[in-house]
Order: C-alpha cells, then sequence, then structure tokens
C-alpha cells in the first residue's frame, strides 16, 4: 500500500471517529457504502433491473445485454441495496441517539462518486431536500 493511501485511509477513520462514530460502526458504513457503489454501478450498466410489478431486484442475462441473445432473462436475486441502506441508517440512528449534533444520511445513486454521505441537520434548511445540500457533508469513501 502507498504511503498516501494510508494517509487517507487513516484521515478517514479519524474523522469518523472525531463525528462519533466507533471502529466498528465506521466499518459498518464504509462496507455499506462499497455494496451501494457496486449495485449503483451494477444498475447503470443494466445488470441489474427492478421489477415494474414487484420493485424486486432481478439480475439481467449477460447475453441480451451484449446483443448476443434476443430474448431477455431475468432472474430474482438479492436486494442488497435496501439491506446496507437498513444497516447504515441502523448506525447513524445509534450514534445519533449519543451525540448532540445530528447527521442525515444520504444515497447518491450515481456510481461515478462516493454512494454514501452524512450530513449534519443544521446543514440543511428546514423542509428542503437533502439531495440539494449532501454535498457539504463528508462522504463515507476512501
Amino acid at each position: 500500500m502507498k504511503y498516501t493511501k494510508a494517509m487517507r485511509i487513516g484521515q478517514f477513520y479519524d474523522t469518523m471517529s472525531k463525528m462519533g462514530f466507533s471502529y466498528a460502526e465506521t466499518e459498518t458504513l464504509r462496507r455499506a457504502q462499497m455494496t451501494l457503489s457496486r449495485w449503483s454501478e451494477a444498475e447503470c450498466n443494466g445488470e441489474i433491473e427492478r421489477n415494474e410489478k414487484t420493485g424486486k431486484p432481478e439480475r439481467v442475462s449477460q447475453a441480451w445485454l451484449n446483443g448476443r441473445n434476443d430474448k431477455r432473462h431475468a432472474w430474482p436475486c438479492p436486494d442488497r441495496e435496501t439491506g446496507a441502506l437498513k444497516r447504515a441508517q441502523a448506525v447513524v440512528d445509534a450514534r445519533n441517539a449519543r451525540e448532540a449534533e445530528p447527521l442525515r444520511m444520504y444515497h447518491q445513486g450515481d456510481p461515478r462518486g462516493c454512494s454514501l454521505y452524512l450530513v449534519r441537520a443544521s446543514d440543511v434548511p428546514a423542509g428542503s431536500d437533502i439531495g440539494s445540500y449532501y454535498s457539504r457533508g463528508f462522504g463515507v469513501c476512501v
């Protein structure tokens, strides 16, 4: 591992600690972010689609995606996005119960950047959408 990457990782854990998260909570949030990032990438590439009727995710065959097959084949797959969001929200809620300054969590679905952000509640004006203010927060990615 290069020195600069090791420094970034150390700074990330330092910042999360200063925000009031334990090491285990930081690991849970980091793993949730990685899962959400992979999920967003698969959705963007068309590998995963949500069934319009049921709302459940389906994995789509590579042959259909690459044009080698005219018929679309899809099968159910585990909904990792929902599970990761629930785990991350549980960690943020536990932290908010301990600390004075509440944080809000935002999931950004674009795979080109960080997927999970933590924003101070005071940075989002009352009645506003957090999607307009998430860049003021801290990206949970290394």
